[in-house]
């Protein structure tokens, strides 16, 4: 019994249906799939230098987004990161990602997250930095005139107030809350009584005078230093007395408050150097401001020099002026030079004492002081009166030339400095290489300058056995990203520095594994670039090496991608031809139907 027309007619209609709607419903299908494909990470890897050297294996690199830890990786026994293990970081397009040197961050201080990228991204570190496998916090030993104290930094910054003192009293040192030390690398911190203080050309007297060590150590807030004082020489008063700190030329005075209840004097201090209790007799140029104020307990007498009236400036040539009044910057106040080189800002309600001078210059000096050992100077300054001081501390902000940068030095190694015993001290700076300044607080006049931080790219020696002397460096990957299947050129430079002319095996190496081998031969003194091809189909991220000089490539879906994307494209393809035959039978079906058979 054969099967009437209409029902094959009506069965093919209810197919037809079915695969139209499975057809629209393949779009919908692969955007969902595509929707879910995960995001692929981030990779970074570079050198980290703590101080301008490079760091020790076994620091810990950490990248943190919105605060929370996201990847890690260690330094090896080049300085470099990313490599032990690599460093992925996961996350949203465009989120800000912070890297830290086992707890100190590190500049640059923010990188953007893009998507599948590869970076070589250089670290650098200042300040104190704890050492490989410590905790974080680093524990700071204060002796006080033989007095011992400890307290702890947390990345640089002691969490709350403290105060460090000799057994008598006679030495107070206090520190606030959130106060950020730059002890140098070290974790040590020291007074002990100057038995052979520098003399003064001032004809200033000495009452006694301590040397604080270490001599380089910067805070921000400034710490406040409390001196005691017994007996007074002859002809000195109380009212008369003031901290004043040695520059390595000459003794500076510092805004200073005397207690005579409790025989002491207070300064703020922003470093460490020689400070001692001077005494100057008035003078007709000074004018002495003396204020007792009584309370319960005490009776506390205050001395500053003040200045009134206008304050003529002459920043590297440009003139200007600002208004003090009893000693006070009412508003805030911008010294600047026409071209925008330089800048000192001072807020409102700045105390500035001039030492009796209605003058402030700042020359540029035309050599710079030998610089610290690892850095290079990019431009030095004169500021004047030497004796100025600022509470708060003023903004200095330089504007430096990145093309005129020496090569080994880079935009985000640039520090300003301040120069104190014929040396260098780094001050905490801001680097802004958008505008291209460098900026940092000041609290007192001398010679500043700005320093830039050198970095060096590790040579791998290769000793060969005979009379060769090999050495490889400059390796170089490219591209850095490639398609599956695509070709990706290794190169490195060999160097034969022996005295005769020798052979070398140069091999290849991804992830770890030996790739290609070159066999090579160089007089002494020769050096020649070696190039491999190589190409990938898996993608991923893989690292290359040739005599432990090491950098990584990345392989993307590529031609591979294409291809699974291609499936779906023949499925419905497929799907609608197999649409047009049923549509057709139908045809056939409805006609034969219609007419009767």
């Amino acid at each position: 019994m054969s099967t009437p027309p209409s029902m094959i007619y009506r069965g093919l209609k209810i197919l037809f249906y079915c695969i139209a709607l499975t057809l629209l419903l393949m779009p919908l299908t692969a955007q969902i799939a595509s929707a879910e494909a995960p995001v692929v990470p981030h990779q970074f890897y570079g050198t980290v230098h703590i101080n301008g050297a490079l760091a020790a294996a076994g620091y810990n690199v950490v990248a943190k987004i919105g605060g929370v830890e996201n990847a890690s990786s260690l330094t090896d026994s080049q300085g470099r990161y990313g490599y032990t293990p690599t460093l992925m970081v996961t996350g949203s397009q465009g989120a800000a990602i912070n890297f830290y040197v086992n707890g100190v961050q590190a500049a640059p201080q923010t990188v953007s997250f893009v998507s599948g990228d590869i970076t070589s991204l250089n670290l650098t570190v200042t300040g104190t930095v704890p050492p490989p496998g410590s905790s974080g916090g680093t524990t700071i030993n204060a002796s006080i005139l033989s007095n011992a104290d400890t307290f702890t930094l947390s990345s640089g910054v002691l969490a709350s107030s403290k105060t460090v003192s000799s057994s008598d009293g006679r030495v107070k040192l206090t520190f606030s809350a959130s106060t950020s030390m730059n002890l140098q690398g070290q974790t040590t911190l020291g007074a002990a009584n100057e038995s052979s203080p520098p003399s003064a050309s001032d004809g200033s007297i000495l009452v006694n005078a301590y040397a604080f060590s270490p001599s380089a150590a910067t805070f921000s807030p400034a710490a406040t230093l409390t001196l005691a004082y017994d007996t007074l020489p002859s002809g000195v008063t109380e009212s008369g007395l003031y901290i004043a700190y040695y520059d390595g030329s000459n003794w500076q005075k510092l805004t200073s408050s005397v207690n005579t209840s409790n025989k002491e004097v207070t300064a703020s201090v922003s470093h460490f150097t020689i400070f001692a209790i001077r005494y100057t007799a008035p003078s007709d140029t000074t004018t002495t401001t003396t204020t007792t104020t009584t309370t319960d307990t005490t009776t506390q007498t205050t001395q500053t020099t003040t200045t009134t009236g206008t304050v003529s400036t002459s920043v590297l040539g440009s003139s200007g002026s600002f208004s003090v009044s009893n000693g006070v910057v009412a508003s805030p106040a911008s010294i600047a030079s026409t071209n925008g080189n330089l800048s000192l800002s001072l807020a409102s309600n700045t105390a500035i004492n001039l030492q009796g001078s209605q003058n402030l210059t700042v020359i540029q000096l035309a050599s710079t002081p030998t610089p610290p050992s690892g850095s290079k100077a990019i431009s030095a300054y004169a500021f004047g009166p030497d004796n100025a001081t600022f509470s708060p501390a003023a903004t200095l902000t330089v504007k430096y030339d990145p093309t005129s940068l020496p090569s080994d030095v880079s935009e985000s190694n640039l520090y300003i400095a301040l120069l104190q015993n014929n040396s260098w001290s780094e001050l905490n700076s801001t680097v802004n290489t958008s505008a291209r300044t460098v900026s940092a607080q000041i609290s007192h006049f001398s010679t500043y300058a700005v320093l830039g931080k050198t970095y060096t790219t590790p040579v791998t020696p290769v000793t060969q056995s005979g009379t060769g002397a090999f050495s490889t460096s400059d390796l170089a990957v490219s591209p850095a990203s490639a398609k599956a299947g695509e070709i990706v050129t290794v190169s490195v430079r060999v160097v034969n520095s022996g005295t005769a002319e020798a052979t070398k095996s140069v091999v290849l190496k991804i992830n770890d594994q030996d790739e290609a081998q070159k066999n090579i031969t160089l007089a002494p003194g020769g050096s020649k670039v070696v190039s491999f091809n190589v190409s990938k189909n898996e993608p991923g991220n893989y690292k290359v090496s040739v005599d432990g000089q090491s950098d990584i490539f990345q392989v993307t879906g590529g031609s591979g991608q294409s291809a699974d994307m291609s499936m779906p494209v023949i499925i419905i393809i497929g799907v609608g031809g197999l649409l047009v035959i049923v549509l057709v039978i139908m045809l056939i079906a409805r006609q034969r139907s219609s007419s009767g058979y």
